[in-house]
């Protein structure tokens, strides 16, 4: 009876995974640190990267987007469909093309999949990273952005500004001396002839 007891426990325990060898799962790479040479920027300011595509509208990632875009002191409304309205999805390229410029102030997300082929071109982490960048594009615009890595999946837009036709310009004072004698002189012929004429 004893002994039957003792093999129901080692059973019992085997089925269990007591005293079996543990398997070491793979450890996962990191996603490496954003930077705005990623983008082909001098300057600006990143968030991330963070693991696998945050640029969904369901809930989680909707909260992780906000809580991301808090490193900019950003307070986003989680407005998807706004959003997502300006998703491209150009595949694996590393030339990013807006369909419309980007102005001034501006913040993007991108999501660098874990393309085939990219190699040391990818970010090397499976299921890909997100991140998020903040620049300023001036008032001339930015179209594209030369990407750092491989494998691009998405890009939206969170923020921008539109044109902004500059102001006239003000004339230097030398032109308006300029401007002002030209009227003088005008005046000065216009008597000039309205006085020869009542003598005729």
């Amino acid at each position: 009876m004893v002994r039957r007891f003792a093999c129901s426990v080692a059973a019992a325990a085997c089925l269990a995974g007591v005293g079996a060898p543990a398997v070491a799962k793979p450890s996962q790479p990191a996603p490496p640190v954003c930077s705005m040479a990623d983008i082909g920027l001098a300057s600006g300011s990143c968030s991330g990267f963070f693991k696998g595509n945050l640029l969904a509208g369901n809930p989680a990632n909707l909260t992780a987007q906000f809580n991301a875009l808090g490193a900019f002191s950003f307070a986003w409304d989680k407005d998807w469909q706004a959003v997502g309205a300006t998703k491209v999805s150009p595949g694996d390229i590393k030339t990013l093309t807006y369909m419309q410029p980007l102005y001034g102030d501006t913040i993007i997300g991108i999501h660098f999949g874990a393309a085939k082929g990219a190699g040391a071109n990818g970010i090397g982490v499976p299921g890909g990273g997100t991140a998020f960048y903040r620049f300023d594009a001036g008032m001339a615009g930015i179209e594209k952005l030369v990407l750092k890595y491989q494998g691009l999946s998405s890009a939206v837009i969170y923020k921008t500004g539109s044109f902004v036709q500059p102001p006239p310009p003000v004339p230097e004072p030398a032109t308006w001396a300029m401007m002002i004698g030209g009227f003088g002189l005008l005046g000065v012929v216009a008597r000039h002839r309205r006085a020869a004429i009542s003598f005729a």
